[in-house]
């Protein structure tokens, strides 16, 4: 594969070794500053990833602000695989257990909250009961230790990539 800077509008060819020290450089800022970067890999509305090239402009900067758009594709790709198992999970959870789990929990009455986590220790996925303490969970909190157990046996993938194991 070539490689090529741009240097006053001409076009240069460059080395595997010159443009992986260049990606180097330019790849220690911050996964939030966009400023300095030409090419970046953006998320659109139909979950697909594409080449985004840096410019100012209105739809761009609401992509960045939003969360939309990655330094390389593959954290563009894994985003996207993310958000799609996080979504699978929670049409689940509404379609088989009848509720939102955003939306049901009641925090005034210290009811049960179970939340799905990965056990780091244990190499497993497991899940621990909240009445009051709000942690977040990218799937929710669910009203039963069986229906956190059932998540965790019929999502064992989508839970690999939510929690990046």
């Amino acid at each position: 594969m070539n490689n090529y800077i741009y240097i006053d509008g001409k076009k240069i060819e460059i080395s595997e070794e010159t443009a992986n020290n260049l990606k180097e450089k330019f790849n220690d800022k911050s996964p939030y500053d966009f400023d300095n970067l030409r090419e970046t890999y953006i998320l659109n509305g139909k979950g697909e990833v594409g080449n985004s090239y840096r410019y100012i402009d209105s739809y761009q900067n609401g992509a960045i602000k939003q969360g939309n758009v990655f330094r390389t594709k593959e954290k563009a790709e894994h985003e996207r695989d993310k958000r799609e198992a996080i979504f699978k999970i929670k049409k689940y959870v509404y379609d088989n257990f009848g509720y939102d789990p955003n939306d049901w929990a009641d925090w005034e009455n210290f009811v049960s909250k179970y939340v799905v986590s990965y056990d780091n220790d244990e190499k497993e996925f497991a899940f621990d009961c909240y009445y009051n303490f709000r942690y977040y969970s990218p799937i929710g909190y669910l009203k039963t230790k069986d229906q956190a157990q059932e998540i965790i046996d019929n999502f064992e993938d989508e839970l690999k990539i939510i929690f990046n194991i």
